[in-house]
């Protein structure tokens, strides 16, 4: 099945279209997401979880960037986190709320009703699982470095784009 337009976020609608699965799991190819991961994702979904999120933030994992003195992107997940956690978040502390390494029952992602191009589709799915009371699980997960290089995603223009999100999705019920 071709993909209608291009980026990450039709990506992720059409597989959930697609695919007749009741759990989803969105993974990266570029190398820097452990395949290991992926039972531990749909484990927590299996005990009950509606969306599992493999977290670079919490106790126990690691940041492409915690090698560094300045963290920029880092410190930006973690400030577009923390705004979401409160403004929606009415359940435990979710510490990454734009990785898209993840796994989603095929119902919470039909109530999400994401609809997000690009990039910004997994805090747009992290804000409406909090909007919606959604149980959000995480595991500790461990970012290694990218098969291809550095990330597409730049960060100014990146971070402009997830405000525009923020933005719209405080008048969005």
């Amino acid at each position: 099945v071709g993909q209608p337009r291009r980026g990450r976020g039709v990506a992720f609608q059409v597989a959930a279209r697609e695919s007749e699965a009741d759990v989803l799991a969105y993974f990266s190819p570029d190398g820097n997401e452990d395949p290991a991961d992926i039972p531990k994702l749909f484990a927590q979904v299996e005990a009950g979880a509606d969306m599992a999120i493999a977290s670079r933030m919490m106790r126990g994992a690691f940041n492409e960037e915690d090698v560094h003195w300045f963290r920029f992107r880092k410190w930006g997940n973690q400030a577009f986190t923390l705004i979401a956690n409160l403004l929606w978040n009415r359940g435990p502390y979710v510490t990454d709320t734009i990785n898209g390494f993840r796994a989603v029952r095929r119902d919470a992602w039909s109530r999400m009703t994401c609809d997000a191009d690009g990039f910004v589709i997994e805090y747009q799915m992290s804000i409406r699982a909090m909007k919606r009371g959604l149980a959000v699980a995480e595991i500790p997960t461990w970012e290694g470095p990218r098969l291809g290089g550095r990330s597409t995603a730049r960060s100014l223009p990146t971070g402009i784009v997830f405000l525009k999100q923020l933005w719209r999705e405080l008048w969005i019920p």
